[in-house]
């Protein structure tokens, strides 16, 4: 007897698959709690609701602050850097979020915060033509230790959206002490002369955005926008998806 054979059909093969998805989706989680993704892409719709938009900003430097006024540190000298951009206050469930993507091996995070920034800076940023973005670079031993800087893949998402080169125009000399639990006096001292320009790098003459994914006291966000202004940058404008909340004087 003739053994019979059939050749699948495509179309109901494709149907059954949607159909399979449909009834049993491969659900994922929710990066800063945790909980099951039904609906949502990356971060759950509570956590992302959650995020806190800043309200205050000094007015020099224009760092996040609790009030009106003048931060702590502007009270007492200049920033490096002329403005500033960021887009949520450093807390729950951002600070979860920037955890995740820095020490939970977690890159993909920086693309989607990444959109976040650039959002903010084309709504708030419309009076420059900026020459190239650069960022926060890490020590040889973070880079070993992560595989990955999260400052420079949130550049990257960054130079994306705006069309604007993203240079490496800073190295990490190495901190003495890592920042993690330091004062903001002693991140200050911590931070001094721990960032230069690399051999290579020109920007004399250029408006320069410098990317970070945190600013909690301004120290190594000043340290590096100090290099490049004593290499001849003209402008600073610092970028940070996040930034504590500074007191005002």
């Amino acid at each position: 007897m003739k053994s019979l054979s059939f050749k699948a059909n495509p179309l109901l093969q494709n149907t059954a698959i949607n159909l399979k998805e449909l009834l049993f989706p491969s659900f994922g989680t929710c990066p800063s709690c945790s909980r099951v993704l039904l609906h949502e892409s990356f971060i759950c719709e509570k956590c992302e609701n959650g995020f806190e938009k800043p309200k205050y900003f000094c007015v020099k430097c224009k760092r996040v602050t609790i009030g009106k006024g003048i931060c702590v540190s502007c009270a007492t000298s200049d920033a490096y850097w002329d403005d500033a951009v960021c887009s949520f206050v450093y807390a729950y469930p951002a600070d979860n979020i920037i955890h995740e993507m820095k020490y939970r091996n977690y890159p993909d995070i920086a693309e989607y915060l990444g959109k976040y920034l650039s959002k903010d800076f084309t709504e708030k940023c419309t009076t420059h033509d900026f020459d190239a973005i650069t960022f926060v670079p890490s020590s040889e031993a973070k880079m070993l230790e992560r595989g990955y800087n999260q400052a420079e893949l949130l550049a990257n998402t960054l130079g994306d959206a705006l069309n604007i080169p993203v240079e490496g125009f800073l190295i990490d000399n190495g901190e003495s002490v890592h920042q993690v639990g330091l004062s903001g006096s002693q991140r200050a001292e911590n931070a001094k002369g721990r960032f230069s320009l690399a051999d290579n790098a020109d920007v004399r003459g250029k408006k320069i955005i410098v990317v970070d994914d945190v600013i909690t006291t301004g120290s190594t966000m000043n340290s590096c926008s100090k290099a490049l202004k004593e290499g001849g940058a003209i402008y600073i404008l610092a970028a940070s998806v996040t930034q504590t909340m500074s007191q005002v004087k």
